[in-house]
Formats: C-alpha cells, sequence, structure tokens
C-alpha cells in the first residue's frame, strides 16, 4: 500500500509550484495538508501518519533513504506502480509490474527519486 495516491498530478503539480514561490503557506502538519489537498480539489486518501515538508535549494543535497520495511513493499510489483501520467513520457502504455524490467525499472527510480531532489 501506498502512502499517498494522487489522482491528478497536474493539480498536484500546481500546489507544489504554488508552495515553492511562497503563493500559499507550506503546510506544516499533517491536518493542514489535507485542507490544502480539498481546497485545492485534489482527491487523495491521506492515512494519519508522520509528515515532514522539506523545502531546500541548489546548495542543499537532500537525500531520501527508505526504511528497510518500505523498501522491501517497494520491492513488490503492484506497491509502487507507475501512475499513468508515464504513458505519455513513454508514447504508450507502461509496461505492467510484473513484467521483470519493471523490477530493474523499481531499483533505478529509488536511485533517481531518492537523490536527485527535483533537479
Amino acid at each position: 500500500m501506498r502512502l499517498l495516491d494522487i489522482t491528478d498530478h497536474m493539480k498536484m503539480g500546481t500546489l507544489i509550484e504554488a508552495w515553492s514561490r511562497g503563493d500559499q503557506p507550506v503546510p506544516k502538519d499533517i491536518e493542514e495538508f489535507k485542507r490544502q489537498l480539498v481546497a485545492n480539489g485534489i482527491a487523495a486518501e491521506v492515512p494519519e501518519t508522520g509528515f515532514v515538508a522539506l523545502r531546500h535549494d541548489a546548495s542543499t543535497l537532500v537525500l531520501k533513504v527508505p526504511s528497510p520495511d518500505m523498501l522491501a513493499r517497494l520491492r513488490e510489483p503492484a506497491s509502487w506502480p507507475l501512475p499513468a501520467i508515464y504513458d505519455k513520457a513513454f508514447n504508450g502504455p507502461r509496461k505492467p509490474a510484473t513484467d521483470p524490467a519493471y523490477a530493474v525499472l523499481n531499483v533505478e527510480r529509488f536511485g533517481d527519486y531518492s537523490i536527485t531532489n527535483c533537479g
């Protein structure tokens, strides 16, 4: 199970841009995060969990390291599916999560997601 599933990545991306520009305050807790999602028309089931919002610039490298249990969960094919937005980038449907190439792609995604810092 994913911590958060976003169904409208365009709206989510727009909200993140608003936080980045300072047009909207960056949420300080999970309840404010939920309120902002609703206020911006973003449907998501947000679990009761911890919350951290990090703001950094290019002079700071932020390394996100998943816990061992999170890594094990993410290694399961169906637990970290590529969002449908990737169909546009690949000019066609994504490979199914059961395809062996998907496991390789997930490891590459760990490396990219954990270290690129939106850059």
